[in-house]
Order: structure tokens, then C-alpha cells, then sequence
């Protein structure tokens, strides 16, 4: 049976881990923290450190296998650094398939209209731009080595200790719900299941938008989190008075707004959701 390698094993990877486990398909795991490795091995996974800033002194699993690549750029850079190295130690021994998990905010800001996989990417933060980086470097490495790639573009993952329950405690504003962005999210389990399906499909197609489907606003959502968990819920303000305070990388969440088409993740990897939508994800939620 092929090997599943998953390589940055945190809140999703190990949620990916455990749905292998169950299913008992042999399962690899690469994390950069010394700690991680001897709790995964406690939970009975095969683990080994790998941390892509240092290098990558990494030998691949001997008999076939796929990788799950889940590690995000270095927070610097106009490229991603982290990927080349690991596609470098693979080389001797190449995988069946590679799936990325990459971004959905190399679309940028599309006012609020729906965006399909043929839409043109148009990345307007230096966090995107080296997730197309990244994108870019695993298509033509795969076309040089006749590897079958999976690039998934998520939307934002929530779940059990997932939720933005320190912005409800600290009352930071929200923007009020007739100037707020459209968004885009998809519970922990479903997204699990689609990098799983991404991994196993006979023939998938080289892209996917992964979210539920149901976009909203983060208002909408930080409305329904504070119900569910009996926070107080988010003062909303005018979005001119919400980027006065926040930081760069706040004020471009709250001015990119896209809803992503996900036709073709349903009729390949997920034709049903566990979670269709945030309200049924959060009604789930038990461990805040």
C-alpha cells in the first residue's frame, strides 16, 4: 500500500493523519519541531524532523508514496524558499502525486464576485505572491518529472480550538456587516477529506478551490462564533474606521472580497459536506 507522506504536520495535518490512521493507511510525517516529533510518535505515527529553513537532509519513504504538502512560505521574501529544498531531496526518488495545499488569496480583491479555477490569479500581498511562487515551482518541477500534482486553493479553516475567540475577548471592531468583504471558509474536517480525496482521486484535475461553498462576511461570522461560544459579541464600525486600526495584514483581509466557486471540488472530492456551512461547523463545536 502507497505511503502518505504529509509533510508540516499541524492543525490540519494531524487531523489528515488521523483519518489515514483510521482507515490504516501507512502514514509519514515531517514536522519542524523537535517536541512534535516524539508526541506524533506517541500517538503511534512515524515522524521525523524536517525544517525547510535549515535544509533539507531528508530521505523519502523506499516504496511508492504521496505527498500532502502543507507548510506555508517564510514570512519574507519575494519567493518561497521552503518548497524548492524539499522538491530537491525528492528527487531521487519522486512521488506518485503531490498536493499542495496552497491559497486562495492569489485571486486578490474580485469585489466581491465569484471566482472559478480559470479565473486570472492576481495576488496583491507579498503572502500570495510567494504562494504563486510556490504554485509556479511545483507545476514545472511535476512536468519535469511526469508527476501527477494536485494544487488545492483553501479558504480560511475553522474548527474545534480554531476560532477567533481572542479577537471576541479583546473587542476588537469588526466591520459593519453592509460595508464587509465577502469570505470564504471551510471546516477542518472537510477539508481533511478533501486532501485525502486530492491524494487518492484516479484522475483529479491539477486545481481545486476547497471552501464549503457558502461564503459570508467575517461579521457574519464573528456574530455566529460569539453566539455559539456566549462571547460578547464584536463592536461593528464603519470600514473606514476599522483599517484606521488595523494592520497591514488586517486591513487587506477586510478590502479582498471573493466568493469561490467550488463545483469542481464537489463533483470530484467532496460531493457531500459533512459541515454545508459555518452555522452547521460551529453547532458541531464542542472543544472551543
Amino acid at each position: 500500500m502507497e505511503t502518505t507522506l504529509i509533510v508540516g504536520c499541524g492543525y490540519l495535518g494531524r487531523r489528515v493523519a488521523e483519518f489515514l490512521q483510521r482507515a490504516n493507511n501507512p502514514v509519514l510525517i515531517t514536522t519542524r519541531r523537535p517536541e512534535s516529533v516524539d508526541v506524533l510518535r506517541g500517538h503511534g505515527y512515524a515522524a521525523h524532523e524536517l525544517d525547510l529553513d535549515a535544509g533539507a537532509d531528508f530521505i523519502p519513504p523506499g516504496g511508492p508514496y504521496r505527498v500532502l504538502y502543507l507548510v506555508p512560505p517564510p514570512h519574507y521574501g519575494a519567493q518561497d524558499s521552503r518548497l524548492p529544498r524539499l522538491l530537491s531531496a525528492l528527487r531521487g526518488h519522486p512521488p506518485l502525486r503531490f498536493v499542495y495545499a496552497g491559497s486562495s488569496a492569489v485571486y486578490g480583491d474580485r469585489q466581491g464576485a465569484w471566482v472559478s479555477e480559470t479565473a486570472a490569479v492576481a495576488p496583491q500581498s507579498e503572502t500570495a505572491a510567494r504562494r504563486l511562487h510556490a504554485e509556479r515551482s511545483l507545476i514545472q518541477w511535476c512536468s519535469e518529472h511526469g508527476i501527477s500534482r494536485v494544487i488545492l486553493r483553501l479558504a480560511g479553516i475553522y474548527g474545534p480550538r480554531r476560532l477567533p475567540l481572542e479577537r471576541l475577548r479583546s473587542a476588537r471592531a469588526a466591520v459593519r456587516e453592509a460595508e464587509a468583504a465577502w469570505s470564504n471558509r471551510i471546516h477542518v474536517d472537510d477539508l481533511a477529506r478533501a486532501c485525502i480525496a486530492a491524494l487518492q482521486h484516479p484522475s483529479p484535475r491539477t486545481l481545486y478551490n476547497v471552501a464549503d461553498g457558502h461564503p459570508s462576511s467575517s461579521t457574519a461570522f464573528l456574530r455566529a462564533v460569539a453566539e455559539r461560544t456566549g462571547l460578547p459579541a464584536a463592536p461593528e464600525v464603519p470600514l473606514r474606521e476599522a483599517l484606521a486600526q488595523a494592520s497591514p495584514a488586517q486591513a487587506r483581509f477586510m478590502l479582498e472580497s471573493r466568493r469561490l466557486d467550488v463545483s469542481h471540488m464537489r463533483e470530484d472530492l467532496l460531493p457531500d459536506l459533512l459541515f454545508p456551512d459555518y452555522l452547521a461547523g460551529l453547532s458541531a463545536i464542542q472543544d472551543f
